[in-house]
């Protein structure tokens, strides 16, 4: 979803300077941001036959949505698929899939 919000006067004429907005689940995040990453977590219980990462940096209305013992820390990463790689990489054996509810990387 895009959306137009008035941030400015243009310094010439005096009517509004637009910007783009971009709304992603809920949060708005300004188009053009530089080094915008969000910190995700992997459940380090296996639940359904995978482990599920969680994006930290919205909402999450997943009832499986770890406890905190329960967290490992991916570090801040620039999109959902990047902090499945790392998961993997860490732990070959394991079966990794995004969180249905906050990232959008879902697959199963």
């Amino acid at each position: 979803m895009v959306k137009y919000i008035q941030v400015a006067r243009d310094g010439v004429s005096g009517k509004p300077k637009p910007i783009k907005v971009m709304r992603v689940q809920n949060w708005p995040i300004t188009m053009g941001k530089e080094n915008t990453m969000a910190r995700y977590i992997v459940n380090a219980n296996e639940y359904d036959g995978h482990h599920e990462v969680h994006n930290t940096s919205v909402h999450c209305d997943n009832s499986t949505y770890p406890k905190i013992e329960n967290q490992i820390d991916l570090g801040e990463q620039p999109n959902c698929s990047t902090a499945i790689a790392v998961v993997k990489n860490m732990r070959p054996d394991w079966q990794v899939d995004g969180c249905a509810y906050c990232t959008n990387c879902h697959t199963r």
